[in-house]
């Protein structure tokens, strides 16, 4: 899946351009099937999007970058469970979702985020499947787990050390007596523990020249001895959490499953950070906070929010309220403070939180300001 940041939203929303596409699309996470057909589905809601483009130089412009996609059959093969298309003279973004959105478009003046805030915060980490057997390496976030390749790594112990066996057979064939004796015969120095060990540091050399800049958290998830022996051995420059458990015959899905337990406190620090910090300012500098949605605004308008608190079941509602709009018809108020107020965050450097409603005392917005 795409991954989707902070950056890449304020990227969108510093498009300029008068006229902006926004098409989400519910997609099937496996090939086509002939019941559900992705691109066609995309075509009817581009051609409805552009229905309300009344300038039809620019509606000839928005249809040629968004046709591109329609007949590039590979790429419809390869989605996760929902697309986000952004379209304009100067813009043409996708972003393949591991979350279901519903079909729907909007046009306006500037690209409609909204619906993209709950991969905010999402922290990527690897899980590490080990056993003798076998050797996966997974890209995970809090919505699933995909294989991730990485170069020199060994597909098991038996791979790792082929070339031992080649130079004793080698060795074996070159030195054989008439009696069929074999020097070196009974002299092996290979013992299991060498052997492991030998596995463990190819391991760890390949993952630690892959991930040299850039070391994510990794879920390491093997028996005794292995798990232990790879914990004393490796170099890696990431945080690491050990799992024993067999993972010869778990698949992505149930790796996913049980690692991501260990990670959900990571991933839930800055939320939790910044309920304690909101309450905590309430008591003590109010000025310091906004509860209600005018004051957001106001502040978010001023480029005072450091950090804006959205409540998911708000903008379950929103994003609700914004299908049933179509086609094109104005999103309610409720949707338009929201969508307001996550723009000029974003812009202006802000934080974007997405908790509970009764995380932050029932309400819809909450904001941390700077000053």
């Amino acid at each position: 899946m795409d991954v989707i940041t902070e950056d890449t939203l304020k990227d969108l929303l510093s498009n300029t351009d008068n006229t902006c596409l926004s098409i989400y699309l519910a997609t099937d996470s496996v090939a086509i099937r002939s019941d559900r057909v992705d691109n066609q589905r995309f075509r009817q809601l581009l051609d409805e999007a552009l229905k309300s483009v009344s300038d039809s130089r620019v509606a000839a412009a928005l249809r040629q970058k968004g046709s591109s996609l329609i007949d590039d059959m590979e790429f419809w093969k390869h989605q996760g469970h929902g697309l986000a298309v952004f379209i304009s003279e100067s813009r043409f973004s996708f972003f393949r979702l591991p979350i279901p959105v519903k079909d729907s478009y909007k046009t306006d003046s500037r690209f409609y985020v909204t619906p993209l805030i709950g991969l905010l915060g999402n922290v990527s980490f690897h899980v590490l499947a080990l056993s003798q057997g076998s050797v996966r390496l997974l890209l995970a976030d809090r919505h699933g787990a995909t294989p991730h390749t990485v170069k020199g790594m060994p597909a098991n112990l038996d791979s790792a050390l082929w070339y031992k066996d080649h130079d004793k057979l080698l060795q074996m064939r070159n030195s054989a007596g008439p009696a069929g004796n074999f020097h070196g015969e009974g002299d092996d120095s290979r013992t299991p523990h060498s052997d492991l060990r030998e596995y463990l540091l190819k391991i760890d050399a390949a993952i630690c020249t892959h991930f040299k800049s850039h070391a994510t958290p990794l879920v390491v998830v093997a028996l005794q001895p292995t798990l232990g022996m790879f914990n004393k051995l490796t170099k890696y420059g990431g945080e690491i959490v050990q799992v024993e458990h067999d993972s010869s015959k778990l698949t992505p899905q149930q790796l996913h499953e049980l690692s991501l337990p260990l990670m959900m406190e990571l991933m839930d620090a800055p939320k939790g950070a910044a309920i304690n910090d909101f309450g905590m300012l309430s008591a003590n500098s109010p000025q310091r906070v906004a509860a209600t949605p005018s004051d957001v605004l106001a502040a978010a308008a001023a480029g005072r929010i450091d950090t804006l608190m959205v409540s998911a079941h708000t903008t379950s509602q929103e994003t609700a309220a914004f299908h049933e709009s179509i086609p094109g018809q104005t999103p309610d108020l409720l949707s338009a403070e929201i969508e307001e107020a996550v723009q000029q965050t974003l812009k202006n450097s802000g934080q974007v939180l997405l908790v509970e409603r009764d995380e932050i005392g029932g309400d819809n917005l909450r904001a941390i300001l700077r000053y």
